[in-house]
């Protein structure tokens, strides 16, 4: 993987085993303490929006969006997979929603004035933190040119930590769909990367 995209790993993203709460049955359903359910999960969800958004300061309201929607949709849950993949499920698409979102006001960015430039030029002492965050913004704009499809293979591989076969129950697609997705994004992103001078040819 190249090392540009270490920047955007975060320590806590990494899946660990877990302890599943057994929610089966509508009884059962209307007993489980919301409060628990979002403190067992609340970390993971947000490395895993954060690994499929990239850089974004909206992280933290879209991990309040996925917990909304995962209380909305709690009472529809069949408990035909395990809890954690239908939470990390609902994270991706809520995810996905913003980064569609994110992609039609990226429009206006293109009449930014040389002059707006200027003035947010940064100091000396900021320079070093501002490349940082610069590589993390173009990174970004390169996943983003990625298919919905190649993209979230991709993160949830590379960034989230997750093994192919929990990605292809996540996404509920074919193991073979999931290889191939990831290689495809391996080789455009690559390329992109290359050809944005991100990476050396």
């Amino acid at each position: 993987m190249p090392a540009a995209l270490s920047l955007v790993k975060s320590p806590q993203s990494a899946p660990g085993p877990e302890v599943e709460p057994v929610v089966r049955r509508e009884e059962e359903l209307e007993g489980l303490d919301f409060r628990r359910l979002y403190d067992r999960y609340k970390q993971k969800v947000y490395g895993t929006v954060h690994h499929v958004m990239g850089y974004s300061d909206e992280i933290d309201d879209i991990v309040q969006s996925v917990f909304l929607e995962v209380h909305r949709s709690l009472p529809r849950y069949k408990g035909q997979s395990k809890l954690s993949t239908w939470i990390y499920r609902i994270a991706v698409n809520v995810a996905l929603q913003h980064i569609r979102k994110r992609r039609r006001r990226r429009v206006f960015l293109f009449f930014k004035s040389d002059e707006d430039d200027r003035e947010l030029e940064p100091s000396e002492d900021a320079r070093p933190q501002h490349e940082d965050r610069d590589l993390l913004r173009k990174l970004s704009r390169v996943l983003d040119t990625l298919g919905d499809k190649k993209r979230v293979v991709f993160v949830l591989h590379e960034l989230d930590g997750r093994e192919i076969d929990e990605i292809a129950e996540l996404l509920e697609i074919p193991l073979n769909t999931v290889r191939s997705r990831l290689h495809a994004a391996r080789v455009e992103l690559t390329d992109k990367m290359k050809r944005a001078g991100m990476l050396e040819v």
